[in-house]
């Protein structure tokens, strides 16, 4: 405001008070002289200002007070829940199979306890996998029920994959790393011995696989691996091929979206960092990497544009990937409320040797990309920020807010119908969050 005081003092002295009256101490003995427009030159100044303060200050609450709350399609809402809760059934059910737990009581070995120890059987389709002496010093604790088990099958394939991080399941069963994995080649008839899950990633610590991980199985009847994934933000997931072999880990921060099958291929995109004095540095460099036999070799394409997020679509002969990607440059204003938000939201063919033709643009104020689902027409799931609101925070030019962000995240969801013909995203707004 200073500042303002200021300009209007100068202008004010450039407005020549004496022009109309001659010099001080002088007879007019001509004409007015005329002034070049010194007296109209403060009115529109002033009018400068406070438009400049308008559009600064005034304006964002103005957006603010009359940006009404969009409406959500509940019917659209309603169908996305639906159709990612049978999508996820449907993956998690595909491979998945189940143990039998049989407890027997054994001869008491110390006089002094009142319990007996107990042999546990853990069976799969009335074969053993592996058996654990329960002790009997130690009471009814039930710890094997505690120890989550999880097992899939998979061209003739069955694992089991034991989480043994439950209290007392070191001291109790001499297993005493977090996590235990066994395999069997004949459909379950005979079982490898139980084996660290931490030995069989080549993992250093303990807290890498803690949580302990989940797996699923990913491929065809010709051939399949395992995807092993780290609950721990910034973890790994590891791939494996059927005998549990590591073929490759990958980390979270650097994957750009989930492991795909497709007619027999793999597909997932990937930032790759690069090296600056013994240091990762990540510059925005994106590839598409492929697999056509089943993980065990790999081969990379670099992206056209930087890959934020992405999901594949297979549709019509496709696949397809559509992704999310940033402005390529600073969309900052001088008038906060005017600026720019989010990216693109874009759409890609792909084929055998990596990317078919040029990219489409599908929105311009994508923040996100999040799901993809297989229907008449492929659905398109993103976060959006079109709603984002200027805060009006005092925003000054090319600094920007002095005391936080110039904008207020809102959280809108949208789910897109795509006509894959002429590339048009039938939009419907299904999660407003304010």
């Amino acid at each position: 405001m200073k500042r303002i005081k200021s300009y209007l003092k100068i202008f004010k002295s450039l407005s020549f008070p004496n022009a109309l009256i001659g010099n001080p101490g002088e007879a007019m003995t001509r004409p007015p002289t005329k002034t070049f427009g010194g007296d109209s030159l403060r009115i529109s100044f002033r009018c400068f200002i406070f438009l400049v303060l308008s559009i600064y200050f005034v304006y964002p609450f103005y957006a603010i007070a009359g940006n009404s709350t969009p409406v959500v399609d509940q019917d659209m809402a309603r169908k996305m829940a639906l159709l990612d809760s049978q999508y996820k059934k449907a993956s998690a059910e595909k491979y998945e199979c189940h143990f039998e737990i049989s407890r027997k009581a054994l001869p008491k070995t110390d006089l002094y306890s009142s319990f007996s120890p107990n042999e546990i059987t853990v069976s799969y389709q009335n074969h053993q996998v592996f058996q654990l002496t329960e002790p009997g010093w130690l009471g009814q604790d039930d710890v094997i029920r505690r120890l989550e088990m999880q097992c899939l099958e998979a061209n003739g394939y069955v694992y089991l994959f034991l989480d043994a991080s439950a209290f007392n399941a070191c001291q109790k069963f001499k297993l005493c790393d977090p996590s235990y994995a066994a395999m069997s080649k004949d459909r379950g008839e005979t079982w490898s011995s139980l084996q660290s899950l931490k030995q069989l990633l080549s993992v250093e610590k303990d807290r890498d696989i803690l949580p302990p991980p989940q797996a699923v199985i990913l491929g065809d009847q010709q051939g399949h691996i395992l995807e092993v994934s780290s609950n721990r933000v910034g973890g790994q997931i590891y791939l494996l091929d059927p005998q549990l072999k590591l073929l490759r880990k990958i980390s979270k921060l650097e994957l750009k979206s989930p492991l795909y099958f497709y007619n027999g291929r793999f597909y997932f995109i990937q930032e790759i960092p690069e090296q600056s004095a013994g240091k990762k540095v990540y510059s925005g460099l994106t590839y598409l990497w492929i697999s056509n036999d089943y993980g065990r070799t790999w081969s990379k394409i670099k992206t056209p544009d930087y890959v934020k997020s992405a999901v594949f679509i297979f549709h019509r002969g496709g696949p397809y990937y559509a992704y999310h990607t940033p402005y390529q440059q600073s969309s900052r204003s001088f008038i906060p409320a005017l600026e720019h938000k989010g990216g693109f939201l874009k759409v890609q063919k792909l084929n055998a040797d990596g990317f078919d033709g040029q990219p489409k643009i599908l929105s311009q104020t994508a923040s996100d990309v999040l799901h993809a689902y297989e229907a008449d027409s492929p659905i398109i799931i993103w976060q959006d920020r079109r709603f984002d609101r200027s805060k009006g925070c005092g925003f000054i030019p090319l600094i920007g807010c002095v005391d936080s962000e110039p904008f207020e995240d809102v959280k809108a969801v949208y789910a897109g119908e795509l006509d894959m013909d002429t590339w048009q995203l039938k939009e419907s707004l299904i999660e407003y969050k304010e």
